[in-house]
């Protein structure tokens, strides 16, 4: 936040990948924050959709939370943030609380990961707007992940998913053969990895009932689609920015298929 040329620059969270790490000391190795809360809000806007951020939770304190949550809602001049932002408020609803955290996010154990979620929730000021939280759901098709956190969660208090709207599945149908190079049993062999997604949200979806029996937490699959091995990018610093085809099209509309359905 604030004025681009007074944001602390840092190193990019993929500086230490096989990719960056070959370009030595190139931009890309570093992350400006040019493109910040600002800046990502006046996009969202601009596409007439909904923010949704995630607090990083590997390294962000929970006051930092909070006092992000203050610069997006607060009404102006209302508070110090507010001030800093200098525009109306964002209205930010969807708000992640951790991403991944079963990895890159913190390596946490779901038990570990409830008492986070618990503290970085707790009384959060909302400044009018309904906040709703999505903690970072499983890895594909870790269900001892999804019965951990819940049942940590509830163990404390049932009431406690009231702060739970959402539920963060990740799935990635990976690739087969290359992101456009591929024979015809590779291009099936992906979209059967695909709809494996429908299973996936049963599985969970169940082990959800068996704590939240109302099933008012919804699913917030926030992360799908093929993962492809690096070559096609157009650059060599453009990480996972791989050549889609119509494959991956398809790919695409079998899961929103399966979302809708």
């Amino acid at each position: 936040v604030g004025p681009r040329e007074k944001r602390p620059k840092r190193v990019n969270f993929w500086a230490e990948s096989g990719m960056l790490r070959k370009l030595d000391n190139h931009p890309a190795n570093y992350e400006p924050n040019e493109f910040g809360t600002n800046e990502f809000m006046r996009f969202v806007q601009e596409v007439g959709a909904k923010p949704y951020l995630a607090a990083n939770i590997r390294g962000m304190t929970a006051r930092e939370f909070n006092d992000w949550v203050d610069y997006c809602n607060a009404p102006l001049g209302t508070t110090t943030w507010s001030q800093v932002r200098g525009t109306p408020p964002f209205n930010v609803e969807f708000w992640g609380i951790g991403n991944e955290s079963w990895g890159c996010g913190g390596d946490f154990r779901p038990e570990e990961y409830a008492v986070e979620f618990r503290r970085f929730t707790s009384w959060v000021p909302g400044f009018g707007v309904p906040l709703k939280f999505i903690p970072a759901g499983p890895n594909g098709g870790d269900l001892n992940w999804t019965r951990g956190f819940f049942e940590a969660l509830v163990r404390k208090s049932p009431g406690l998913l009231r702060r739970v709207w959402g539920w963060a599945l990740h799935y990635y149908c990976g690739t087969a053969g290359g992101p456009v190079e591929f024979n015809t049993d590779e291009y099936y062999e992906l979209l059967g990895r695909a709809v494996r997604m429908e299973q996936l949200i049963r599985d969970h979806w169940a082990i959800m009932g068996e704590y939240d029996r109302e099933h008012r937490v919804k699913f917030a699959i926030d992360e799908w689609g093929a993962w492809h091995k690096a070559g096609s990018e157009v650059a060599p610093h453009h990480l996972f920015g791989q050549i889609g085809t119509m494959r991956d099209a398809v790919i695409a509309g079998l899961t929103l298929d399966i979302f809708h359905r």
